[in-house]
């Protein structure tokens, strides 16, 4: 089961960790691979696409392994293999090379796919040290059995989500012989967009609050809601923003702190974030900020 409390606002789950257990070790338990099979065991296949649903009722059926009953040593080894994952883009269980099988090969385009990349989450060592360490946790003190463990896991992850794959192309196959003749409205269209972005291109769904450390301190602008953001430096005003041709007539000023806060602000401006967009005090932090978030929007642009 999970441990800790869950609750829902629709299928978004929010879980504390147990008292006296870090929020990483939990999320670093969550993460593994032990657990991604544990979800596959439990959650509720929806339609014929490998497509999976995950309840509540679900979530709470599933078999997780429970910190407060580790050692502190295997605890924190769980805890430092998951910070050494968070930061770097989520992979699939199948390749982006893999997944564009079907469409390049439709186009003509099989010359392309050797460009892509190979790579997914099964054949990345951070995760391969993290599945270690919560076997570890497990109790299976063997470092050749974990191997051996892990091996057949990742074998049979890679089956699994093959053959997964092959029943979402042959149903995709089935769709298109059905709307043959059939004229497609914007929202299907939409739909059938954002189902492929939510299936095997995930990360890009990710928000900017996804990429904050809420944890530092930060600052929050309050951001005109008319107006073309412009930076200005004035005599009495350094790394501000002014906002010209604001329906009210003036020329609204937002003043930040420094010019890496100020270049972030007008990113997440022009993306649309302009609901007190929180921007962390640190001159260096801000920076690192606006160029892992600035790098995450052209590689979104660039994939849809």
């Amino acid at each position: 089961m999970i441990y800790g409390s869950i609750s829902s606002q629709s299928a978004v789950y929010d879980l504390q960790s147990p008292e006296g257990i870090e929020s990483e070790t939990l999320a670093g338990i969550l993460n593994s691979s032990v657990v991604v099979l544990s979800k596959f065991q439990y959650g509720r296949p929806v339609g014929v696409e490998g497509n999976l649903k995950t309840e509540v009722v679900d979530a709470n059926m599933m078999r997780v392994p429970d910190p407060r009953k580790a050692a502190k040593a295997q605890r924190e080894r769980v805890t430092e293999a998951f910070r050494a994952m968070k930061d770097r883009d989520i992979l699939g269980f199948l390749s982006e090379r893999r997944l564009r099988r079907m469409s390049y090969t439709a186009k003509g385009k099989e010359a392309e796919l050797e460009k892509l990349s190979d790579e997914s989450e099964l054949t990345q060592a951070d995760r391969r040290a993290l599945d270690d360490a919560v076997l570890q946790m497990l109790g299976v003190k063997s470092e050749k059995e974990r191997a051996r463990l892990l091996d057949e896991l990742y074998e049979y992850l890679a089956e699994f989500f093959e053959w997964t794959r092959q029943k979402e192309e042959q149903a995709i196959q089935n769709k298109k012989k059905a709307k043959k003749g059939k004229t497609a409205t914007p929202q299907a269209v939409a739909r059938e967009i954002f189902s492929e972005v939510e299936r095997d291109y995930g990360s890009l769904l990710r928000a900017y609050d996804d990429f904050i450390d809420l944890s530092k301190p930060y600052d929050s602008y309050e951001v005109p809601d008319s107006g073309t953001p412009t930076p200005d430096d004035g005599l009495f005003e350094q790394h501000a923003v002014r906002f010209v041709g604001a329906k009210s007539g003036e020329v609204p000023t937002v003043e930040t702190r420094s010019e890496a806060q100020r270049a972030l602000l007008l990113l997440l401006i022009e993306e649309g974030i302009n609901d007190f967009p929180r921007i962390p005090v640190d001159d260096a932090e801000s920076q690192s900020l606006y160029e892992r978030y600035a790098a995450f929007l052209e590689q979104r642009t660039d994939t849809l």
